[in-house]
This record gives C-alpha cells, sequence and structure tokens, in this order.
C-alpha cells in the first residue's frame, strides 16, 4: 500500500463538478477538496457515484466523525498507507484530536481518550484490520 498514483493531467474543472467538489467541502468540513476526491474527478460520473458512499461512511451512523478519523489514522498507519495517514491526520486536528493522541494513534495504533470506548473502539477495529476473523463477541460485548 505504499503506492500513491499521480494524475497524469488536471482535472478539467466544470460547473458541476465545481459544485460536487463544494459538496464534499462544505461536508467534511474541509478549505480544501482532498485529492482522493480530486483524483475521482478525473470521472466526474465515478466521482457522483463514490461521493453519496463516502459522505455517508465519514458523516452519518452512530460512530461519530472524530472517533471515525481516528480508527483512519491507526489503521492507515498499520498498514503504510501514508497518503491515508496524513490526510486523517489532518482532518483529526481539525476536529479537535490532540497532536498528542494523533501521535500515538501512528506509533502504537491506539491512544488514550476521555471516552473508554473510543479506546475500545480504536483496539477493535485495529485487531480487525490485523485479521478479518480475530474478532469475538467479548470483543463486541466491551465497546
Amino acid at each position: 500500500m505504499n503506492t500513491i498514483s499521480n494524475m497524469i493531467a488536471p482535472v478539467e474543472m466544470t460547473p458541476e463538478l465545481e459544485e460536487t467538489f463544494g459538496e464534499i467541502k462544505q461536508a467534511l468540513d474541509a478549505p480544501f477538496t482532498p485529492n482522493f476526491f480530486t483524483v475521482w474527478g478525473a470521472s466526474p460520473e465515478s466521482l457522483k457515484g463514490i461521493w453519496p458512499v463516502m459522505n455517508h461512511i465519514l458523516t452519518s451512523g452512530n460512530v461519530g466523525r472524530r472517533l471515525k478519523e481516528m480508527i483512519f489514522v491507526a489503521i492507515s498507519s498499520l498498514k503504510s498507507c501514508h497518503y491515508c495517514e496524513k490526510a486523517h491526520h489532518a482532518f483529526c486536528l481539525s476536529i479537535g484530536v490532540t497532536p498528542e493522541q494523533i501521535d500515538d494513534l501512528i506509533t502504537n495504533y491506539t491512544t488514550d481518550t476521555d471516552d473508554p470506548s473510543e479506546k475500545a473502539a480504536i483496539d477493535y477495529a485495529v485487531k480487525l484490520a490485523k485479521d478479518a476473523n480475530s474478532g469475538t463477541q467479548e470483543d463486541f460485548d466491551h465497546l
């Protein structure tokens, strides 16, 4: 997972693409369009398909954005995906995760938080990222 693709040519900005990028920035509370979505912009039809899915994953559900981003940092570091690690590191900082917690997630794939259930969720996600078949009912009950 150490390879990062480079775009061959800049994305041709159309009004439709500009609108989608604006939606992405607004939904993610980001001052820029993350490169992940910019790359998809080379195929606007694909972006129109993937953005709603990613938006749902990132901003919906019972698990808050802060916890999701911390899990993304830990797993990105575990899997040596430096691009994802850096992107989610930036989002963690923007939503109040401390630099010390982020460093702990990068180095140890876990961190202490004010909420013990956050640590349990991070640890469980990392355990599953290491071995998808390793989760137990006891792990799940601990959440």
